[in-house]
C-alpha cells in the first residue's frame, strides 16, 4: 500500500511538472502570431482539432497583412518554427499577407471549420483535405467561398472532407467566382446535381488546370452534364472521376469531349463499370493522355 501511494505521488509531481513545463513554452499560435511576414503556412498533419480552431481563427483574423478591417499588409516570409512550416514562391499577392493555408489532415471537423471559415479571407491557396468537415463544415466553407473577400481562390483541395449532395451543391454553385486552376473535390459524396451545378459554374473557365471528382457518387447523368461544359475548359491538363459510377456511356460521353483539349495529359476513369471494349476506345481517342482505369 505504502509503495502504490509513493508511485502515485510520483507521478502526479511528474505530470505538474510536465504540465509546468509545456505552460512555460510558447504555443504553436503564440509564435504564429509573431510571424508578420509569412505568405505561407503549412500545418499540414498536424493536431489543431477543433479545439485548437478557434485560437488559430483569432490569429488568422489578425495576422498582419490579412484582409480584414483595421488590419496593416506585412512582406517576405519566413519561417513559423513550433510544428509550422512557412515559405513558399514569393509574395502570394501584392500587398503581401498570409496567402497559402494547408490544413490537411489536421483532425478539424465541422466545429472546427465554423470557427475558422470567416477567417480565411486574403487566401489564393487553400488546403482542407482529409478532414471530417461533412455536411456542417461544408455549409460554413460554402458561406466563406460566397463572400466578397474570399473571390480570389486559384486553388482549393476539399479531398476526402465527405462535405454530401446538399453541402456540395452550395460549395458548387459559390466556386463559380473564382478563377481556379486547380480544384480538387474528391471524396466528397457530392452526387449528380451538385456536379452538374459544378459544371455550370465553371462552365467558362480557362485557367482550369485539373480538376478531380473522383469518389462522388457520380452516374452517367452527371457525367453527361460535366461532358456538356468540358470544351469550354481550354487549359485543362489533368481530369479523375474515379471511383463513381459513370459506366460505359458516361464514359464515351467524357471523352467525345475531351478529344477538343490539346493539353490534356492524364485522365482517370477507374472503378466506373466501363467495359473493357469502351476502355479500348478511349484508349485509342486518346493517344497522347495517360488513361488510367
Amino acid at each position: 500500500e505504502a509503495q502504490a501511494e509513493a508511485q502515485a505521488e510520483a507521478q502526479a509531481e511528474a505530470q505538474a511538472e510536465a504540465q509546468a513545463q509545456a505552460a512555460a513554452r510558447p504555443s504553436v499560435m503564440s509564435e504564429l502570431a509573431a510571424c508578420a511576414s509569412l505568405t505561407s503556412l503549412n500545418l499540414a498533419s498536424t493536431d489543431v482539432t477543433d479545439q485548437g480552431a478557434p485560437e488559430l481563427a483569432r490569429v488568422l483574423r489578425e495576422w498582419p497583412g490579412a484582409d480584414h478591417p483595421g488590419r496593416g499588409r506585412g512582406r517576405g516570409e519566413r519561417s513559423g518554427g513550433g510544428g509550422a512550416k512557412g515559405g513558399g514562391g514569393g509574395q502570394g499577392g501584392e500587398g503581401g499577407g498570409l496567402r497559402m493555408l494547408d490544413l490537411s489532415q489536421t483532425s478539424i471537423g465541422a466545429a472546427g471549420m465554423r470557427e475558422l471559415a470567416g477567417a480565411l479571407k486574403g487566401l489564393t491557396d487553400l488546403r482542407l483535405a482529409y478532414n471530417r468537415v461533412e455536411a456542417e463544415g461544408g455549409t460554413a466553407i460554402a458561406k466563406m467561398l460566397r463572400d466578397e473577400g474570399h473571390a480570389g481562390l486559384s486553388r482549393l483541395d476539399m479531398g476526402g472532407c465527405r462535405v454530401g449532395p446538399e453541402a456540395g451543391l452550395e460549395i458548387a454553385k459559390a466556386l463559380g467566382r473564382h478563377s481556379l486552376h486547380t480544384l480538387r473535390l474528391a471524396g466528397n459524396l457530392m452526387g449528380d446535381q451538385a456536379v452538374a451545378a459544378l459544371a455550370d459554374a465553371l462552365r467558362h473557365s480557362s485557367t482550369l488546370t485539373l480538376l478531380d471528382l473522383a469518389d462522388n457518387t457520380l452516374s452517367e447523368q452527371g457525367a453527361t452534364r460535366l461532358a456538356e461544359v468540358l470544351g469550354g475548359f481550354s487549359a485543362l491538363r489533368n481530369l479523375s472521376v474515379e471511383d463513381n459510377a459513370i459506366g460505359g456511356a458516361g464514359a464515351l460521353q467524357l471523352v467525345e469531349a475531351l478529344r477538343a483539349i490539346a493539353t490534356l495529359s492524364d485522365l482517370g476513369l477507374g472503378s466506373n463499370g466501363v467495359p473493357d471494349k469502351v476502355a479500348s476506345h478511349v484508349i485509342n481517342a486518346l493517344p497522347e493522355c495517360d488513361v488510367r482505369f
